[in-house]
């Protein structure tokens, strides 16, 4: 494996990248805020399991056995700010309402415990850990809202609430790391829609667009620590093929890319000092064959980066 630890720099300076996973089968992650682990969806066994991967001697531990789903909705994985905690969403099956819960499991395994009812993305934290914010969606109203609550799930409120079709997405919000503002992705979520960085005030629910910049897609974002800038995924454009690693200076909107190769980049979140970053990339292996049409095969893997 790597020697533990790894030389720590400046945020996105020198980036390097080391695979963690091979078998093609990993759809969704996040890192712990030490750094020190990665909890990763499996579909292995066709259904999805939570696991946690210790990265400086490469184990694997089962936290949440094949009974979350269906994929793509269900986990959506995200650590508490202590690093105790793995907390995901799961399909509400018992009660039938087809909504999406919250789950909270213990980072050794354990057993779930759900806070939250109707949870339409990744739950963020601010950094004292004792609130949480999610998106929800309403059909009824045809609506999407940002919600903040406790940790604990309680006290709801919306702090922001845009019309569905041309408002928030269902990527997770990103709390500021002075913990007044959040950021989230606003837009047509359409094939030709075009979306947007916005900081909304964790007080007023005062919006501000970061930037002129807009994208055709914008993934799950993340603050660096100093609170200047924000990373994410994203496709810049309808010619993108490929969602690439960006970030974006905070407040004056100033872009830069990180990535620029030919895999997707997905599930993109960092250590709690910026040092270490998680994410999915996912390859396109395409082979010739006799046969009326050629056949590729996606496969996504875990990788880690760091700044050297």
């Amino acid at each position: 494996m790597y020697d533990w630890p790894f030389p720590r720099r400046p945020p996105l300076e020198g980036l390097r990248i080391a695979r963690l996973t091979f078998t093609g089968q990993v759809k969704d992650a996040a890192i712990s805020p030490d750094g020190k682990y990665a909890a990763f969806v499996n579909l292995d066994s066709g259904h999805p399991s939570v696991w946690v991967y210790q990265i400086a001697t490469g184990s694997s531990a089962l936290v949440v056995p094949d009974d979350i789903g269906p994929w793509p909705w269900g986990a959506r994985l995200t650590f508490s700010p202590d690093g105790t905690y793995i907390y995901y969403e799961n399909l509400d099956s018992r009660e039938g309402t087809g909504l999406y819960g919250l789950y909270r499991v213990p980072m050794v395994g354990g057993t779930p415990r759900k806070l939250i009812s109707d949870v339409d993305s990744a739950v963020t934290f601010s950094p004292d850990g004792k609130r949480l914010a999610f998106m929800r969606n309403s059909n009824e109203r045809s609506e999407v809202a940002l919600i903040v609550a406790n940790s604990d799930g309680s006290n709801e409120r919306p702090i922001s609430v845009h019309n569905r079709e041309d408002g928030f997405t269902f990527e997770a919000p990103a709390w500021s790391p002075d913990s007044r503002q959040i950021a989230a992705a606003v837009g047509h979520r359409g094939l030709l829609g075009r979306q947007r960085i916005e900081v909304i005030a964790a007080d007023t629910g005062r919006e501000t667009s970061v930037g002129p910049q807009t994208w055709w897609f914008l993934g799950r974002m993340g603050w660096l620590p100093d609170g200047r800038g924000l990373v994410f995924v994203a496709k810049e454009n309808t010619s993108s093929t490929n969602a690439q690693i960006w970030q974006v200076d905070f407040p004056s909107g100033g872009v830069h890319r990180v990535t620029n190769d030919l895999a997707n980049y997905f599930c993109f979140t960092g250590s709690a000092d910026g040092g270490y970053w998680i994410a999915l990339q996912e390859r396109v292996a395409s082979s010739l064959w006799a046969s009326p049409k050629g056949i590729g095969l996606s496969l996504s893997g875990l990788l880690l980066a760091w700044t050297a």
